[in-house]
């Protein structure tokens, strides 16, 4: 995990140093869904911190604007300070996705208007994937992947009461 996005988390909550240092939190991270095939952090940018999401957010952007009430965005770093007017807050996550739609390569760049994210949603759900992935899209001002899971069982919230209750019962039994 990359020391800027450890920073963060322990300024996020206060508490993990005095339980362990950012190695022992980042080792713990590592057995935070094991078998997922993104092993990095994600950001979300809301109104308030949110420690667990809601499985239908009907009143949310995405199900306002025909995307399934299931789907909970994620990006791949945080938007630019710009973006932070309109949800200031900014949570770390760990995602569970063993089984997610893939769109695009990587490398050559998605314009948000046209990656189809309600259509590869839609395709996602249908072929029973647990989320999607879009690779290098223009999403809030920055070029970063997009991920989309669709449960709230596939988020950890890093720095959340939870996460720390973990961390320690995790230093616990290495002791």
């Amino acid at each position: 995990m990359k020391k800027s996005d450890l920073n963060y988390i322990f300024n996020q909550n206060p508490s993990l140093k005095k339980i362990g240092t950012k190695d022992q939190y980042n080792k713990y991270l590592k057995n935070i869904f094991p078998k997922t095939k993104y092993k990095k952090i994600v950001w979300h940018h809301s109104e308030r911190r949110i420690e667990k999401f809601k499985s239908n957010f009907i009143e949310g952007y995405a199900a306002k604007n025909g995307v399934s009430p299931k789907a909970i965005f994620f990006l791949g770093r945080p938007a630019k300070k710009e973006f932070l007017s309109k949800r200031p807050y900014l949570g770390a996550f760990k995602l569970n996705l063993k089984n997610p739609r893939y769109v695009g390569n990587g490398i050559i760049p998605i314009n948000r208007e046209k990656s189809g994210i309600k259509e590869n949603i839609r395709i996602a759900l249908k072929n029973k994937n647990d989320g999607v992935i879009f690779r290098k899209i223009w999403d809030n001002k920055i070029w970063t992947d997009v991920y989309v899971v669709f449960s709230p069982s596939q988020v950890h919230s890093l720095a959340s009461k939870k996460d720390v209750k973990w961390f320690k019962e995790y230093l616990k039994l290495r002791n």
